[in-house]
């Protein structure tokens, strides 16, 4: 899915040079890490996981939903209502059902935190929100973050109907997904548009050596929106 990071470089461009270049704009800004126990896992059927799903999103404003699953990627919108729309409702023959006997991980997230949840070792689901805070942690540990944009595989856009979603495919690895975001057109495999926007955290230790702590995933678009 993702065309280029910092373990890939290709034709348009290091992802490496692009991570060196967001770090000289490091703006202050901690995160906090929680775990979530309350109702994970204790899902009767997949319309209880939904609701909880649904549920977790308001209270972190999420906005996106990406989901990796046995039999393929499921992205997913949620829209004014508060109601989500996954790629899986608009080109089922494309994006795989959102069921929790195959998924394996998903990420709800947006300018604010991001839910992450996931299966153990054991098989048992586990769950985590990582969320911005201020510019220093309680213990008075100086924080700062930076983004970085990943790119999505895809150089055919053509749009679903009304639905705000995309059906890209890629012409050099011939994959397809469906996202949620309007990005009709042809582009080459080195202008790819759409974008998966990734937050990182970096602290300092008492030595002064700063590394990145924590990540995730802030929203994705396509180029110039």
């Amino acid at each position: 899915m993702v065309a280029k990071n910092e373990k890939s470089e290709g034709k348009s461009g290091s992802s490496a040079r692009d991570r060196t270049a967001a770090v000289r704009h490091l703006t202050p800004g901690c995160f906090q890490s929680k775990g979530v126990t309350d109702g994970v896992g204790g899902w009767a059927d997949n319309g209880g996981m939904m609701e909880w799903l649904t549920s977790r999103a308001a209270e972190i404003k999420a906005q996106w939903v990406l989901a990796f699953a046995d039999d393929g990627v499921i992205w997913g919108r949620f829209d004014g209502d508060g109601g989500l729309r996954l790629s899986s409702d608009i080109a089922p023959l494309v994006s795989p059902q959102l069921r929790q006997e195959t998924l394996q991980e998903l990420r709800l997230f947006g300018e604010e935190a991001e839910l992450f949840l996931w299966r153990d070792g054991r098989g048992n689901w586990r769950a985590r929100v990582l969320r911005d805070t201020g510019a220093t942690e309680p213990d008075n540990v100086e924080c700062w973050r930076f983004d970085e944009d990943q790119i999505l595989w895809g150089t055919d856009g053509e749009l679903l109907d009304r639905s705000g979603f995309t059906l890209m495919t890629d012409g050099e690895q011939g994959m397809q997904h469906v996202v949620p975001l309007k990005a009709q057109g042809k582009w080459s495999v080195d202008s790819r548009p759409l974008r998966l926007t990734v937050r990182h955290y970096v602290e300092t230790d008492k030595n002064g050596m700063a590394r990145v702590v924590a990540s995730r995933l802030v929203k994705i678009h396509s180029e110039g929106s």
